[in-house]
């Protein structure tokens, strides 16, 4: 007996948005935790972290959820202070997705969209041993963060906003305007806060949060 079936073969920095629920899967594999400039990052944020606390620890949730939001507010500090562009997606033969930025292109190329200053801050992240949650709406993206460690979605990913709205509320999820970091902005990583807080609660709908 055989058995056969079409199956897309996709190059290695291309995204699909469709199907809906696979392609949130798979944007997951844009996430690249051990690439060697991710490691330089951390150091240049453990450097502020030193600065601003007394500590360069970078320990994950070891410290408390304080803590964890100080390692992304350096995290974010480090991403503004390489002076990102901010740029459209590279060519593409395909309008239903994109070419996904590496953390090399984001942090030495200097530049990025706000999915690929997204991917790269979620693989910071996860490099620090916090779990990175990646919005995606309609047009754009941004980084959310669990701020306890033993809390998880259901599933990889979820369209449905309203819980995710109020795991923000409860201070369980937070979230961070990622172009914030690009052209020269001077916002905070506080006031890029606020700004995903804000765009969080306007959201009616989500193409998906995806949990890594």
């Amino acid at each position: 007996a055989t058995r056969s079936r079409p199956v897309d073969i996709l190059a290695g920095r291309q995204w699909l948005s469709e199907p809906q629920g696979l392609a949130m899967e798979l944007l997951a594999a844009h996430v690249m935790p051990n690439s060697p400039v991710i490691e330089t990052l951390l150091t240049e944020a453990s450097a502020l972290l030193k600065e601003r606390t007394g500590s360069p620890a970078i320990q994950g949730y070891q410290a408390g959820e304080e803590r964890v939001d100080q390692i992304v507010g350096a995290v974010f500090d480090a991403l503004r202070a390489r002076q990102i562009r901010y740029a459209n997606p590279p060519a593409s033969w395909s309008e239903i997705g994109q070419k996904v930025r590496t953390p090399e292109e984001v942090l030495d190329g200097r530049v990025g969209t706000c999915l690929d200053t997204t991917v790269t801050f979620a693989a910071a992240l996860e490099q620090a041993g916090i779990h990175p949650l990646i919005w995606v709406v309609h047009g754009h993206s941004f980084l959310g963060w669990w701020r306890d460690e033993l809390m998880t979605l259901d599933a990889i990913a979820t369209s449905d906003a309203s819980p995710m709205v109020n795991l923000i509320d409860l201070g369980l999820i937070g979230v961070i305007e990622t172009t914030m970091v690009a052209d020269g902005r001077t916002e905070t990583a506080a006031e890029a806060r606020r700004a995903a807080q804000a765009a969080a609660h306007k959201v009616e709908e989500v193409m998906a949060v995806i949990d890594l």
